[in-house]
This record gives structure tokens, sequence and C-alpha cells, in this order.
């Protein structure tokens, strides 16, 4: 299949984003999961990947700063209905 491995066609904004020109950011991306409060752990999201954004700061752990962005994509799957 040609296209994205991830694609999502809208998303909503929950908390006011501002990112200047040469914000320097730190994104990770991670096995999508859900919290489970009952477990105290994440529990599997098939399919999904979650993408966190932070601000880069130079004095906290892992260079991660303040987080201002989160989003789920999901995989787009390779499937030939006419197979």
């Amino acid at each position: 299949m040609s296209g994205p491995k991830f694609s999502n066609r809208q998303f909503r904004i929950m908390k006011d984003i501002t990112i200047t020109k040469g914000t320097e950011l730190v994104i990770e991306i991670w096995p999508g999961s859900d919290w489970d409060d009952s477990k105290g752990a994440g529990k599997p999201v098939p399919g999904a990947s979650d993408i966190k954004v932070y601000q880069r700061s130079d004095t906290a752990k892992y260079n991660k700063g303040d987080q201002i962005m989160f989003m789920r994509v999901f995989n787009n799957e390779d499937s030939n209905p006419f197979a």
C-alpha cells in the first residue's frame, strides 16, 4: 500500500498550543495505551501509537520540559480487497 503509515483526518486541540519559530522540541512515539487506574498500568490499544511532544529543556531529565502536545494515531493496514 502506498501512502502514509499513520494518518488521522482530524484533531481536536484540548488546550492552547504555541510553538514559535526556533523552538526546540523532544518528540516521543510510544505504542498506544490507555491508563487503567485499577491495575496501575497501561492497557495496550491495538494498532495505535501515542505521540508526545515536549519543549526541550537542558535542565530536565531526558531534556523533556513541559509537555505541549499529545496525539494518538492509528496504523494504516495493508489490505487487498481483491485477494
